[in-house]
């Protein structure tokens, strides 16, 4: 064949098991990819024919997707053309030029959440800074009347001693007297 490859010609320029090389031509057939064929049917590849064989076959020993889910990827990477024309190099850019719009948009409604997020944080750690200042008020309130409780608790507790020691003294100034009056006259 002069003006393309059969089988084995492919099986010899890329490795690829002749059986493996007809289940990928399949594969690519199945996704509206057209290899060439002879009069009797055979068909006969082209270099980017073998390109793309290879890649389905690197792209299968790499992951266990399916053939004609790698094909279609295949198909559709090797088939986006370039432009030439004028006309066309004005087109791709602007749809580039709107995809990147598209991708700034999303960067900028990205932005404004991320503003929101960190404007919520800084409201949440304020909150929680007047929580923390309000709950050491309370507890500085709390230990200010434990200390005063426990100063009342101690006064009246020396207060009680100094009534009972007055108490003694004053009954044992009694049994004193009194015994005193047993003994002495006066």
């Amino acid at each position: 064949m002069e003006d393309g490859f059969q089988v084995k010609d492919v099986v010899k320029k890329t490795g690829i098991h002749q059986e493996l090389v007809r289940e990928y031509s399949r594969a690519l057939e199945a996704n509206g990819y057209k290899i060439a064929r002879t009069p009797q049917g055979t068909r006969k590849y082209t270099k980017k024919d073998m390109d793309m064989l290879q890649d389905i076959y690197i792209k299968k020993t790499k992951n266990s997707a399916d053939v004609n889910d790698i094909a279609a990827v295949i198909i559709k990477s090797h088939t986006t053309q370039t432009p030439t024309t004028p006309k066309e190099m004005n087109i791709a850019i602007l749809e580039q030029n709107q995809k990147f719009e598209e991708f700034m948009d999303k960067i900028h409604i990205l932005t404004e959440q991320n503003n929101d997020v960190i404007q919520l944080n800084n409201n949440l750690i304020e909150r929680h800074k007047q929580q923390e200042e309000t709950i050491e008020e309370l507890i500085y309130d709390m230990e200010k009347r434990a200390n005063k409780r426990d100063e009342h608790l101690i006064r009246l507790i020396r207060e009680l001693q100094e009534a009972k020691r007055q108490t003694a003294a004053a009954e044992n100034k009694r049994w004193f007297s009194g015994m005193k009056s047993l003994f002495i006259k006066e």
